[in-house]
């Protein structure tokens, strides 16, 4: 049975969810240095979850629905879009901006893959507006930087054939054999949701840019511990021994103070998170419990 195609209605529904989504979680408007940004803020709770936007801006806080609604019923929520710029102190300080208008320092970071990069940024420079940190599947700073050139690639590349190439390595996540089939709508809209943001906001010259922030953020060291000594927040990192950023993930958990570290089951690579939510959720209840002592 070919489980991408299991059960249409299934992907209408999870359709309807984002729709309704949308419907009822409306952008928030904030001027930053000249630029708009947006953001979307909801829920209720006395303890506030900041989720940064993606290192890349072909993902803006929608495509976190599900997680939003999570988590919503039990924290504030936070959702900025990324802004247009290759500081890196900007990104943070957009972020701050944010914080500030909506008066709900210090926060909880949740960074996952692409936004625990943000998160990282944000941590450095305002770790005292942060309560605690959440980071899954995601990469540390100090990676050696790639063999081949990337600015070559974008020089020779033509836009079309970049994006053909960013976006086939982008779903690859999305292709795990054996999925739980409550899952599969949620993939499947995934897919439709990217289809979507790749026509509509792909731009080679905003990706040169995206990829120099990475590359700044991995020319960055970890925090010095010293700068740490009078932070009484919390970390949790969490990964799966399949995924890409195993390795990294393990390295930050030595590396950042007061960290602990959930190592999902293999076979699920990238998505193991997703697979094995209640695991996740759990730890989550338990950093977010032990920060409210």
């Amino acid at each position: 049975m070919n489980r991408q195609n299991h059960n249409p209605q299934s992907l209408q529904q999870e359709q309807d969810t984002y729709n309704e989504f949308i419907r009822t979680h409306p952008k928030s408007r904030l001027e930053y240095g000249g630029q708009t940004i947006e953001y979307l803020a909801c829920g209720h709770g006395t303890q506030t979850i900041l989720t940064p936007p993606h290192i890349s801006s072909l993902f803006p806080p929608e495509l976190g629905y599900r997680r939003i609604l999570d988590f919503e019923s039990r924290f504030r929520v936070i959702a900025p879009a990324l802004i247009e710029t290759d500081n890196l102190d900007d990104i943070a300080a957009s972020l701050l901006h944010v914080i500030e208008k909506e008066g709900t320092s210090p926060v909880i970071l949740f960074g996952q893959s692409g936004s625990g990069i943000t998160a990282q940024i944000f941590f450095r420079r305002y770790f005292q507006h942060v309560a605690g940190m959440i980071l899954v599947n995601t990469v540390a700073p100090g990676n050696p930087a790639p063999k081949t050139p990337l600015f070559t690639l974008f020089k020779i590349l033509p836009a079309v054939l970049l994006k053909f190439i960013f976006k086939k390595k982008l779903m690859q996540p999305l292709d795990v054999a054996d999925l739980p089939l409550d899952l599969v709508p949620r993939l499947q809209m995934s897919r439709v949701l990217l289809n979507e943001f790749f026509k509509t906001r792909f731009s080679k010259k905003a990706l040169a840019v995206e990829i120099q922030n990475v590359l700044k953020f991995n020319a960055e060291k970890f925090i010095s511990p010293e700068l740490l000594s009078d932070w009484s927040g919390r970390v949790l990192i969490i990964t799966s021994a399949d995924d890409a950023g195993y390795k990294d993930s393990r390295l930050l958990s030595e590396k950042l103070p007061d960290a602990s570290l959930l190592v999902l089951e293999k076979g699920y690579g990238h998505l193991a998170p997703t697979v094995k939510s209640k695991e996740v959720y759990l730890a989550i209840e338990r950093l977010m419990t032990e920060l409210n002592s």
